[in-house]
């Protein structure tokens, strides 16, 4: 699970949106490109980092007009998100191929920066859960090293 304090801004570009779809799609690349598979670790249920960027594509998609289509929705909380895809099948469409190629992205970021990520598939495969001090330490030790 990621957890992290993003600066709130008036105005926030699309690659802020897309970067952080990236970012919740990240552990599901990592476990592709390290473990050899995937588990349900990144999907499932609520909350979940799938749940998460679901609900980011499709505010991008269905009430930002940041999407493939420019359209608007006041839709707001997870559930209406839901219900929005759930009944407008172009817009289901329009998600997953926004999720697919952010999945793409932090695939190909992961496979770049692999020295840099294994360390921390090591750590979560034994904690599950890791601090930001945790991770600084991780980072701090890649970087000494001769």
């Amino acid at each position: 699970m990621v957890a992290w304090l993003r600066k709130v801004s008036v105005q926030r570009p699309r690659e802020s949106y897309l970067n952080e779809m990236a970012m919740f799609l990240a552990g599901r690349a990592a476990e592709e490109v390290v473990l050899g598979t995937i588990t349900d670790g990144a999907g499932g249920g609520r909350g979940s980092d799938l749940h998460r960027a679901a609900d980011l594509a499709t505010v991008v998609e269905a009430t930002l007009g940041m999407g493939s289509a420019l359209s608007y929705s006041s839709a707001s909380t997870t559930q209406e998100l839901e219900n929005l895809r759930r009944s407008d099948p172009v817009l289901r469409r329009r998600v997953e191929r926004l999720l697919r190629a952010e999945l793409e992205r932090a695939t190909e970021i992961i496979r770049r920066r692999r020295e840099d990520v294994e360390p921390v598939a090591k750590l979560l495969a034994k904690k599950e859960l890791i601090s930001g001090d945790e991770m600084r330490h991780v980072f701090a030790r890649r970087v000494t090293r001769p």
